[in-house]
């Protein structure tokens, strides 16, 4: 046998072997870490691998975006995103108009 097949076939030993490891050391990492999570009742947001509240991921130190309000009647204001608030839509019901409501710069 040739030194090469002889390389060759201790490669594929040696592959098989560290797959073998392999397999064998995540399954008791997994079970390791399924017990953690149990004992402890850690979610995936917990941890950080899920969505935060509200299915969004907040991205660290991100500034939140603060929307001038659009629309204005006394201390009532819209920024006219989102379903329109229970005071416009009285108003609206009433006879007026958006325009009416419209927060001229």
């Amino acid at each position: 046998m040739s030194r090469y097949t002889e390389l060759k076939a201790k490669i594929e030993e040696l592959q098989k072997e560290m797959q073998d490891a392999f397999n064998t050391e995540r399954g008791e990492v997994i079970a390791s870490i399924k017990a953690q999570v149990k004992a402890f009742n850690l979610t995936a947001t917990d941890i950080g691998l899920g969505p935060s509240k509200g299915g969004k991921q907040k991205v660290s130190g991100a500034t939140p975006i603060v929307v001038k309000p659009k629309y204005r009647d006394g201390d009532n204001t819209w920024t006219g995103r989102g379903a329109k608030p229970v005071w416009l839509r009285d108003k609206l019901a009433a006879g007026k108009n958006l325009e009416d409501f419209l927060i001229k710069d």
